[in-house]
C-alpha cells in the first residue's frame, strides 16, 4: 500500500508524529522510505521490528533535507533510533536491507523519553496510552 517509496523523492506520507504503528511492511531488494511530520518540537523513538532470522533490516532517520540524524546498524532482530529535541518539521525514515531475502516488518513511530506528546491507542477494547500488545512486545524484545 505504500509502494513506490523507494527514494527519498517518493516516500510513503504517514502523517503527523508521534504515534505511527506500522504493520505488515515488506522490505526485498530496494529501499522503503517514509515521511511525517512533526507539528511541534518534540522526542521521538523510531522503530522497525523484524525477526533477523528471515533477514537483515538497518534504520537510517534524515531530516527534511535527508541529512542523517540517526541510524541503527545492527545484526540482531529489530533497529532503533532515539531522537531529542528535534524542531517541528519533516523527517525521513529509509529501511533497507542487507540481503536478497523479503522481510516483514513493523514500523512504529513513538514519543521519545521527555516528551509531552499523548498518543490514544483506540482498538476493538477501547482506548489506552499504550500501543497495542502486540506491538508493544516487539518493542521491548
Amino acid at each position: 500500500r505504500f509502494e513506490e517509496n523507494d527514494s527519498l523523492g517518493d516516500a510513503a506520507d504517514i502523517g503527523v508524529g508521534p504515534g505511527q504503528h506500522i504493520e505488515a511492511l515488506k522490505l526485498g531488494l530496494n529501499e522503503d522510505w517514509f515521511q511525517f511530520e512533526l507539528l511541534s518540537p518534540d522526542n521521538v523513538d523510531v522503530q522497525l521490528a523484524f525477526s533477523h532470522l528471515n533477514g537483515n533490516i538497518d534504520l537510517e532517520v534524515l531530516d527534511s533535507g535527508g541529512n542523517p540524524l540517526g541510524s541503527s546498524l545492527s545484526t540482531t532482530d529489530n533497529e532503533s533510533v532515539s531522537l531529542v529535541g528535534l524542531s517541528a518539521g519533516i523527517y525521513y525514515v529509509r529501511a533497507f536491507g542487507t540481503g536478497p531475502l523479503i522481510v516483514s516488518y513493523e514500523l512504529s513511530i513513538t514519543p521519545g523519553a521527555g516528551s509531552s506528546t499523548r498518543v490514544l491507542y483506540v482498538n476493538d477494547t477501547g482506548i489506552s496510552s499504550s500501543p497495542p500488545s502486540s506491538v508493544r512486545n516487539r518493542m521491548c524484545a
